[in-house]
């Protein structure tokens, strides 16, 4: 997996492949103990996210305009319909 696909993926997505890893945990070889540590890859994304879009809220709440506030936390902004 690269960056852009690590990027491409939605939070359901992210949560499927950190319960894919958890699960091979059941059998604790060392090999799949490795697969702890990349569940627990997926979900700090998770969270990275998360911070991500409640920054952003922040911003907006304090009166900035949700342009501003998006690109301030590295988010592109949506465009009006």
């Amino acid at each position: 997996m690269n960056i852009d696909e690590l990027t491409g993926l939605s939070e359901a997505e992210l949560q499927n492949r950190a319960n894919a890893c958890l699960k091979a945990l059941e059998t604790e070889s060392a090999q799949e103990k490795e697969h702890h540590a990349e569940a627990q890859f997926y979900l700090a994304e998770i969270e990275r996210r998360r911070q991500r879009a409640d920054r952003a809220e922040a911003f907006w709440l304090q009166g900035l305009r949700p342009q501003s506030a998006a690109r301030a936390c590295g988010l592109r902004p949506r465009r009006a319909v």
